[in-house]
């Protein structure tokens, strides 16, 4: 039907229309009927299109202006590289080359995370204990068998150990 696109019609809208379309094709009101209801689904797939058409142009425009400004940010920086070799000797412009890499550090932020695994790095930090981790998964248990459990048992081990 319009598979180049999001359904926009309503479950309600589509439901009627198959009836108007099937047994209700004769039955004709003075404000709807079968055509009437078609062509206003027709208008909504229009509407939908022109939609969806202008989020993929504005996508493409956020993409040029991203590149674009990458792009700047790049020249600027080489600028600012060049400023700085070029001022060595000038103190009065030095002063300022250095307060503009100042701002330039500040500016400076990540980029945000578009895909999956950046926003699983970025997301925030769990809050609370950290789990268990129990003898199946690895761990040593708390009590392994041949480990002294009382200071009793400690004194008389190191009594030995003395002793030999």
């Amino acid at each position: 039907m319009h598979d180049d696109i999001r359904d926009p019609v309503p479950a309600l809208a589509r439901e009627i229309l198959e009836l108007y379309r099937g047994p209700l094709t004769e039955v004709r009101f003075p404000d709807l009927d079968r055509s009437i209801l078609e062509t206003a689904e027709g208008e909504l797939i229009d509407a939908q299109r022109t939609l969806e058409a202008a989020e993929r142009a504005l996508e493409a425009a956020r993409a040029v202006v991203a590149e674009r400004t990458a792009t700047l940010t790049a020249k600027a920086q080489r600028g600012l590289s060049y400023a700085k070799v070029f001022t060595e000797d000038q103190p009065e412009l030095r002063e300022r080359v250095t307060a503009i890499a100042a701002i330039a550090s500040v500016v400076r932020r990540p980029e945000p995370a578009r895909d999956e695994a950046s926003a699983a790095a970025n997301a925030p930090k769990k809050r609370g204990r950290p789990r268990k981790i129990r003898e199946e998964e690895g761990a040593a248990p708390l009590f392994a068998e041949g480990a002294p459990s009382t200071e009793l048992e400690l004194d008389t081990e190191l009594a030995d150990s003395e002793a030999a």
